[in-house]
């Protein structure tokens, strides 16, 4: 994965995970697993490419992707979260 491509794969999990948040009164309970379920499925394709090391993104990809191990559905607010951070260090340093 390159670094456009992690870019373009956090900008769209970041804005689906927006866009569920701001839904989740109109889902059903087995909606809301799948989206979940596939939440985990699109961030599990991130890699961590070679212009993001030592860099403090490289450290909050170092952590999505042990938070992606557990699948734990609580942890996807963490998830957004450092994915925010690391869109924004990566808005300011790279694009």
């Amino acid at each position: 994965m390159d670094t456009q491509d992690l870019v373009d794969t956090i900008k769209m999990w970041n804005e689906f995970y927006k866009e569920m948040q701001n839904n989740l009164k109109e889902i059903s309970s087995e909606d809301l697993k799948k989206w979940q379920e596939n939440m985990f499925k699109i961030i599990s394709l991130i890699t961590i490419p070679d212009s993001v090391k030592s860099t403090p993104a490289e450290n909050n990809l170092n952590k999505v992707i042990e938070l992606i191990k557990t699948k734990d559905n609580n942890k996807l607010e963490e998830i957004f979260n450092l994915l925010v951070e690391v869109e924004n260090y990566l808005k300011d340093t790279v694009y």
